[in-house]
């Protein structure tokens, strides 16, 4: 409504100037608000939209950051995307897998939470409606809980009474460094730290 009024609303599209310019106009014959013609809506206003020179299209999407840039593999993770050329309707993935919970919020900024992926740095792809996309390579780290991927083991083994003994180990920090190897020692020694200590 306008003045209290239902009033009919037009939109419309132009090209100008190499660029895609929105409008919207709101319709009355109410005499109390100046009588028939086109008003602006309240809250409306056109803009532009750059369009490519070569392929007569929106520009492509693109990115500069991504924050956080770095969670846990098991996804769930809230991540604001930063770039340009964002529209809405706007899908994103990680490493093939999509985003969900996807928000446009303006051209420049992207919500999304992270889906499920195997551990390790994966490539960050925003594609728009028109079948453009972006890509920010290796833009995102998925990390999982550290591991040993050797041992520990111990040489000699068995060990002998007042002989040093060699502790390994190696450990797999999950893309999530540092990580720290703490051996604890039933004789009430001070603890052992690193892939490699000795005791006796």
């Amino acid at each position: 409504t306008f003045g209290g009024t239902e009033r009919d609303y037009s939109y419309g599209v132009a090209v100008s100037g190499g660029n895609v310019l929105l409008t919207g106009n709101c319709y009355s014959t109410d005499a109390g608000v100046g009588g028939a013609g086109p008003y602006n809506a309240i809250g409306w206003n056109g803009f532009l939209l750059p369009l490519d020179a070569t392929t007569g299209l929106l520009p492509a999407p693109s990115m500069t950051s991504l924050t956080p840039s770095q969670g846990a593999a098991g996804g769930s993770v809230q991540v604001t995307l930063t770039g340009t050329n964002f529209q809405t309707g706007a899908t994103v993935t990680f490493g093939g897998p999509a985003a969900t919970g996807v928000t446009v919020d303006n051209p420049t900024q992207i919500r999304c939470v992270t889906p499920a992926h195997a551990a390790g740095v994966v490539d960050v792809r925003v594609t728009n409606p028109d079948g453009q996309s972006g890509v920010l390579p290796g833009g995102y780290t998925y990390q999982a809980a550290p591991s040993f991927s050797s041992g520990p083991s111990a040489t000699p083994s068995p060990a002998v009474v007042n002989r040093q003994v060699a502790f390994t180990c190696a450990v797999d920090d999950g893309f999530a460094p540092p990580v720290t190897v703490t051996w604890n020692f039933g004789d009430g020694s001070p603890a052992g730290s690193g892939e490699s200590v000795a005791h006796t």
